[in-house]
């Protein structure tokens, strides 16, 4: 839109229904994450093996997951583990998702009611069978002798899908420990992307932002399956959703997005790949014209006459087409006043092209 169009257009709506519209259009797209616990025929059980007594409020067991962290001063899942060891004070969740995900975090929440309410630690565990369990880590709770709310969360990532999951907390010991709700984080593939060339040596990648956390990896290939290797990988811990690749030439190539997040022990943890996205190669018809004494012909014009495109000849009297592959032969003129017109017959294929040369011959008369 020009300048004068835009001024137009602002000066004919309210001011505050022009900043929600450029807010719209300005916004950053996001791909869907979300908390797959809450989705229908998800199901868990609660177990404490060496429990003093079970204070678990609800017999149902469905408020794990009500979107609820904070019970008030009620309990959700609840033990007391009166007379019993720092080892034997734990509760153990096996939690079923229904079907199987792609998880990029499980995130676990609880209440300290008063201060015999604690909670020391929590291990997490997933599985695609429910009988072979792959331990993510076991990490720390911040804070967790304080009373009220506390949270800790655990970065799964990967290829694979899990269906089941388990965390296992731990309290100090002789007291109570109160979890109050249980999320599990899918991990989206990035979609929507997007490549633009924006000349023959530079391509922009967009996509949808997976939000807050992800990071990015971009893989190029000059081939359509497009290996994750590390001879492909031409970008690492991005933290936006584009990219500028000014490192191509006018070939076809492959690109494919990799989301990851860092987990517990700081490795990166990938997450699916984005659909690849091809990036059309160019033809590449350039030259140079010169007099018939070999001096470069400056400023003068180039063009295609098919394709209604035109340059200028530079100081060195060349000049360069980046277009589509034709599959029939295009007429190339250059025209300088004072020289005769010049016509050539070329071929649009794709790839770097040959140089040509253009010898203009000066007009007499």
């Amino acid at each position: 839109m020009e300048v004068v169009e835009m001024e137009r257009w602002k000066s004919s709506i309210p001011f505050c229904l022009l900043i929600i519209l450029l807010s719209i259009v300005s916004c950053t797209a996001f791909a869907a994450v979300e908390n797959i616990a809450r989705k229908p025929g998800v199901s868990y059980t609660a177990t404490a093996e060496f429990a003093h007594s079970n204070k678990s409020e609800d017999p149902n067991k469905d408020k794990l997951f009500d979107g609820v962290a904070d019970s008030g001063g009620k309990t959700n899942i609840c033990y007391d583990f009166f007379g019993k060891s720092a080892e034997q004070s734990f509760i153990t969740v096996n939690m079923d998702l229904g079907a199987s995900y792609n998880i990029s975090k499980i995130k676990l929440f609880g209440k300290n009611l008063t201060s015999i309410y604690k909670v020391d630690r929590v291990k997490f565990e997933v599985s695609s069978d429910n009988s072979t369990y792959e331990s993510i880590a076991t990490l720390q709770v911040k804070n967790g002798t304080l009373g009220g709310v506390w949270s800790i969360e655990c970065h799964v990532g990967g290829e694979l899908t899990f269906r089941y999951v388990r965390i296992t907390a731990w309290t100090p010991g002789a007291g109570y420990l109160n979890l109050t709700e249980l999320e599990v984080y899918n991990f989206p593939v990035p979609e929507n992307l997007m490549a633009q060339r924006l000349s023959p040596s530079s391509v922009k990648l967009t996509w949808d932002s997976l939000g807050g956390g992800f990071l990015y990896r971009i893989y190029r290939s000059n081939q359509p399956q497009v290996e994750l290797v590390s001879d492909n990988l031409i970008a690492d811990d991005l933290d936006v959703d584009f990219y500028l690749d000014n490192d191509i030439d006018s070939q076809a190539y492959y690109y494919v997005v990799v989301p990851y997040i860092i987990g517990a022990d700081g490795a990166k943890k990938e997450g699916p790949p984005s659909e690849t996205k091809e990036i059309s190669a160019l033809a590449i018809i350039k030259g140079t014209a010169t007099t018939e004494a070999g001096a470069p012909i400056v400023d003068a014009t180039v063009s295609l006459m098919e394709l209604s495109q035109s340059t200028k000849t530079n100081a060195n009297g060349e000049f360069i087409f980046a277009v589509t592959p034709q599959e029939t032969p295009l007429t190339l003129v250059v025209e300088k006043r004072g020289f005769y017109r010049s016509y050539r017959t070329v071929y649009a294929q794709a790839g770097p092209g040959d140089d040509l040369e253009l010898i203009l011959i000066k007009d007499e008369t």
